[in-house]
């Protein structure tokens, strides 16, 4: 306090006018007796106590706090150190005064309490820059004030506001006292967004339709603006455009040949933008009519039988093959069932595997996978085997010797020639040493070595361990000619006695082959017969290849030219890895019927042709196994399996349909009806669709708000039960619950939703239980709304500050006076002047009473 002014103030200072009437009163008396001065006393006592008289008795503490906007919309979340220094050069340390610093963005922090001076030199607060929740960071203002004292805010922002009510936030700080002041943020020089792609959500096709693409600018440019569709750019849809500031509108035109549903992308590219975020925006439009079935084939489709059975079955379908497919979970939402037709497995890509389980499970989709020799060769992915009804690896009991091997070796004279410092045939004795350490301990290992004879340096049996293997091939030399024949029928002999789930035989040699007498053609004959797969490994330029080369195609294995011997140690475990991953079951084996054969319909599996090969597979214990044939152990193999996953179906046939696995198939009259039957069952029928329902959906500020208004024949269907998945490819299903609202009206409403395409599922049921149908609809959330208005909105800060009775800012250096300082707490005496001219009325009428002197 600083003087005698700051211990009393009146609140009607005008009344101590009348203070002059006593005066006067006094002044024109000469004589001033007892009675007069007690009457005069009174007067002024009700005169001082009518003026509002109060006495300064402590001092308020004044409390600041400065609300920090780091959205993106102001650009300071990554930097703001500037603003930071700005805001400790306005917290100028005063007495009775206290500062405080609150950041937010979607949602709002304390970064420091009330101190006697803002010393934040960074930001330590995890703040979501992809919002601007003005609202909320005032209310935890208002929660957070002392009760007792002045209190102040200061509003550092842009004003752009992405949630809560603004309005009622101010009118609470307007009840409590709280003056709001709005200092203005603006960092955004030139700034180009687009603020929406307009598309119609169906059409027919082949009938064209229009796109625009509605930009905002701050300033005069030029940019280019293109339009892609399901990722791939439309030559037709790329345009150079001149912006002007405000809004400016700019069409395209396409039109869609085949059903399904499609999703645009707009993207604008402007020299000197600031902001990137806001220059995608997607929109979905849904070609009506043609195919149901999307069959992805192989790299030679032409091959398969499929097409033509799908054909001859009424389905019509779109054909692509692994590597043309861009994965899309909106693209594959217009199909029904989606084929992988002997498609090579190893190709698939993180991006297919993750579109393709979530078609199935969270769509409800359905998947045919058809899978012969060359589908699983190499493949080895647990992500892609979770939506699939068996696995490759079954239980360690039901498992044959993964693998029966049979080393073929030239040791012929050329053998011993000398290669690098080493001889050739030292080197392939090193590449068999190496087959102990690939192959699994229940494979089986024999060795062959041939020149003008053969000779078993290592039975067929259990593979031995390394140093046994090493004596037992340490004793070969190199000699005589290169009589291939008797060690091949001997190694195919071997092989064709023993069972293992892969039989294979891999043939060295580095000459020419002798062919007078043999009849290598009936040997390739039995290799075929026998379901044995065979490679060759040529060693140097003078080869065999020929032989060699009818012998891989026998065996349908691999041939390698290797001109360095030291590669031949790489070489063999890079083919003993291959053969190692390989399933394909080679042989003729018969049709059975399997457990859930009803499954087929009137397909009689006694009428099905036996198969020349199929892929090996144990299902897992929820499949429904529908075809069998007979395995190589004690348990059957299956054929054809089945199950549910998730929302959707699968099934699983272990042949293929080109003829390798399946040569009596394709000349089989009734294989249609069976591909028929096996795609019936994940062909997912049109559901009943809720003709009663109409769904209306409106996304703002990221969040989504649906309704539904349910009637029939005219009258509102009340007390229903909507069920609803709102999910995004590869996401958790986001929670979304419908509440009647009104007779026939129910909302739900999300939370923020991430930048994406979304589905939309929605199933009506009765108050009684009974299923009213299904709706399916894709959405397409935008860019954040804290994105979508970009720049100072100078009206709403203003707006701000004059419903609290602060100040706008602008300009300003310092913190205006009304801000900041101590206020001195007056005590009102009023009551104390009325006491004390109450007492001297008594007085005044005591004396009235005692006796007059004379």
């Amino acid at each position: 306090m600083n003087g005698w002014l700051d211990l009393l103030r009146f609140a009607h200072p005008w009344a101590l006018l009348l203070l002059l009437l006593p005066l006067a009163g006094l002044l024109r008396r000469r004589v001033r007796n007892w009675p007069l001065l007690l009457r005069l006393s009174v007067l002024t006592m009700l005169i001082l106590a009518l003026s509002g008289p109060g006495v300064g008795s402590q001092v308020e503490t004044r409390w600041v706090y400065f609300l920090l906007d780091l959205s993106q919309s102001t650009r300071l979340a990554d930097d703001p150190a500037g603003l930071l220094a700005q805001v400790r050069q306005l917290a100028v340390p005063r007495p009775h005064t206290r500062y405080g610093l609150i950041v937010f963005g979607r949602q709002p922090l304390i970064e420091q309490g009330f101190q006697p001076t803002i010393s934040v030199r960074e930001i330590h607060s995890t703040i979501d820059p992809l919002g601007s929740d003005i609202a909320a960071a005032l209310e935890l203002a208002l929660d957070s004030f002392p009760a007792q004292g002045g209190k102040s805010v200061v509003l550092l922002s842009d004003g752009r506001s992405s949630g809560g009510e603004l309005d009622q936030v101010l009118a609470r700080a307007r009840r409590q006292g709280v003056q709001i002041s709005a200092w203005p943020l603006a960092d955004i020089h030139s700034e180009y967004w687009i603020a929406r792609l307009r598309a119609p959500r169906q059409v027919s096709q082949q009938m064209p339709f229009r796109l625009q693409v509605q930009l905002f600018a701050n300033s005069y440019a030029q940019g280019t603006l293109v339009i892609y569709r399901d990722g791939r750019l439309l030559p037709q849809m790329r345009r150079k455009v001149k912006l002007s500031p405000g809004l400016n509108r700019f069409s395209f035109q396409d039109q869609l040949d085949q059903a399904g549903l499609y999703r645009y992308q707009a993207v604008l590219q402007v020299p000197g933008d600031s902001l990137a975020q806001n220059n995608k925006y997607t929109a979905l439009v849904e070609a009506r009519g043609g195919p149901q079935v999307l069959l992805i084939s192989a790299k030679t489709p032409d091959e398969s039988a499929l097409p033509k059975l799908l054909a001859q079955a009424g389905y019509a379908y779109r054909q692509t093959t692994l590597r043309q497919w861009q994965p899309s979970a909106v693209g594959l939402l217009s199909y029904r069932a989606v084929i992988l037709d002997n498609a090579p497995l190893s190709e698939l890509n993180a991006e297919q595997i993750a579109t393709l389980t979530g078609y199935v499970r969270d769509q409800g989709g359905g998947l045919l996978l058809i899978q012969g020799r060359s589908a699983v060769q190499g493949f080895e992915n647990k992500q892609f085997e979770r939506i699939l009804p068996l696995s490759y690896e079954g239980p360690q009991e039901l498992r044959l010797p993964p693998l029966a091997l049979v080393l073929v070796l030239d040791r012929s004279g050329s053998m011993g020639e000398a290669a690098g410092g080493a001889r050739k045939l030292d080197l392939l004795k090193q590449a068999a040493l190496g087959t102990v350490s690939a192959l699994a301990p229940r494979s089986l290992l024999g060795i062959i070595a041939f020149s003008v004879g053969h000779q078993w340096v290592l039975p067929l049996g259990q593979v031995p361990s390394r140093a046994s293997l090493a004596q037992a091939i340490g004793k070969l030399t190199a000699g005589g000619g290169t009589d291939l024949y008797p060690a091949l029928q001997a190694a195919i002999g071997a092989l064709a006695k023993v069972q293992a789930r892969v039989k294979h035989l891999i043939v060295f040699s580095d000459g020419k082959v002798a062919k007078v007498g043999k009849d290598f053609s009936r040997l390739f004959r039995q290799i075929r017969a026998d379901g044995i797969t065979a490679s060759a490994i040529a060693i140097g330029p003078n080869a065999d290849m020929q032989i060699l080369q009818e012998l891989q195609r026998a065996g349908q294995g691999k041939i390698y030219q290797v001109m360095d011997a030291h590669d031949l140690p790489r070489i063999t475990l890079e083919e003993l890895r291959r053969v190692v991953r390989n399933r394909w079951i080679q042989g003729n084996s018969p049709v059975l019927p399997g457990p859930a054969v009803g499954r087929l319909g009137p397909v009689a599996p006694a009428n099905i042709p036996p198969l020349d090969g199929h892929v090996l597979t144990f299902p897992k214990p929820t499949s429904e196994v529908e075809l069998i044939t007979p395995g190589q152990g004690e348990q059957p193999d299956a054929l054809v399996s089945y199950w549910r996953y998730g929302l959707g179906q699968v099934v699983v046939l272990n042949t293929d349909l080109a003829g390798e696995g399946s040569g009596a198939w394709v000349r089989w009259s009734g294989l249609s009806r069976l591909a028929a039957q096996l795609l019936g069952q994940v062909y997912s029928e049109e559901p009943p669709q809720l003709a009663q329902f109409k769904l209306q959906t409106h996304l703002s500020g990221g969040r989504l708000q649906a309704t539904v208004e349910a009637q029939r024949g005219g009258r509102w269907l009340d007390q229903l039960k909507l069920k609803a998945r709102l999910s995004q490819v590869g996401q958790a299903e986001i929670p979304l619950v419908f509440h009647q609202v009104a007779p026939g009206r129910y909302q739900a409403s999300s939370g923020p939703l991430p930048q994406g395409v979304y589905l939309l599922q929605l199933q009506g049921v009765s108050a009684g239980g009974k299923d009213l149908g299904r709706l399916r609809r894709a959405l397409s959330v935008p860019y954040p709304a804290e994105y979508q208005a970009i720049g100072l909105d100078q009206m709403a800060l203003v707006h701000i500050a004059q419903q609290t009775g602060g100040r706008y800012l602008e300009g300003a250096d310092k913190l205006p006076a009304q801000l900041l300082g101590h206020r001195v707490i007056y005590r009102k005496i009023w009551p104390e002047l009325l006491l004390a001219g109450l007492a001297l009325f008594l007085a005044d009428l005591i004396a009235r009473k005692l006796p007059q002197r004379s």
